[in-house]
C-alpha cells in the first residue's frame, strides 16, 4: 500500500471513532425533578438565567393560584425555561415560564389529582 492509502484509512478509522462520542454528548441537562434552590442546577444553566428561581415562582403563581410542587429548569423547544407544577386544591396545573425573558410561555390546565403528600 502506498502511503497515501494508509493515511486515509487512518483518517476514516478516526471519524467513525470519534463521530459518536461528539454527538452523545447531553447539551441539554436539566434540573433534578424535585423543588430545590438554583444552586442544585448545573451551573451553566442556572448562570444563562435572567429570571431567578423566585421571579419565576412568583410569576407562576400569578398565573395559577396554589402550592408549588415541583420545577425544573430545562432546555424545551429551544429556550431555557422553568416548568412549575402547582396543586390547586386536589388539582394538578403546570406553568411554563421562559428563564431569559419571563414570559408566561404555557399554562396547562391538567385534570390530574396531586398527591396527597405534604412537604
Amino acid at each position: 500500500m502506498r502511503f497515501s492509502t494508509v493515511a486515509l484509512i487512518i483518517v476514516c478509522a478516526l471519524v467513525v471513532i470519534i463521530t459518536p462520542v461528539a454527538v452523545s454528548k447531553d447539551t441539554n441537562p436539566k434540573l433534578p425533578a424535585s423543588r430545590g434552590s438554583e444552586s442544585s442546577a448545573p451551573i451553566s444553566l442556572v448562570s444563562q438565567t435572567k429570571i431567578s428561581l423566585k421571579d419565576a415562582e412568583e410569576l407562576s403563581l400569578k398565573q395559577v393560584a396554589g402550592k408549588v410542587r415541583r420545577v425544573e429548569l430545562e432546555w424545551d423547544d429551544h429556550r431555557l425555561q422553568y416548568e412549575f407544577e402547582i396543586c390547586q386544591g386536589k388539582l394538578k396545573k403546570s406553568v411554563t415560564i421562559d428563564a431569559i425573558s419571563g414570559n408566561v410561555i404555557e399554562v396547562d390546565m391538567q385534570f390530574l389529582r396531586c398527591e396527597d403528600d405534604t412537604d
